[in-house]
């Protein structure tokens, strides 16, 4: 009976600090809230493949890798970009990408093919 009580004293600590008792690794939402709580506008670069484009609006949601400047994992979302940025783009395309970060959303400041 002393096992569970012992396990539990560690447990309480991790999950006070916002981290998984099993892993002690911060969720990807943790992450983006964060990043989203801190309301500072900061550009950045990331590396992904189109998942969908929305060529009225230039919407474009990427699967992309971490980006080191936001200290985000790596995730899918959609950003924000203008109709002549999404041309000659086609889902499934491979694209080194800048975004403008506003603590809310992302803007796309470019996007080329890799």
């Amino acid at each position: 009976m002393k096992i569970p009580f012992i396990a539990a004293l560690f447990a309480i600590p991790l999950a006070a600090c916002g981290q998984s008792a099993s892993t002690g690794q911060a969720t990807k939402s943790d992450a983006m809230s964060n990043i989203a709580m801190s309301g500072e506008s900061k550009q950045a670069n990331g590396v992904g493949t189109i998942t969908a484009i929305d060529a009225a609006t230039g919407q474009i949601t990427l699967d992309h890798g971490p980006v080191a400047e936001l200290k985000w994992p790596a995730m899918t979302m959609t950003f924000a970009g203008n109709a002549a940025m999404a041309q000659g783009l086609a889902v499934g395309d491979k694209v080194a990408f800048s975004f403008q970060w506003d603590g809310q959303a992302g803007r796309l400041t470019s996007i080329r093919k890799e």
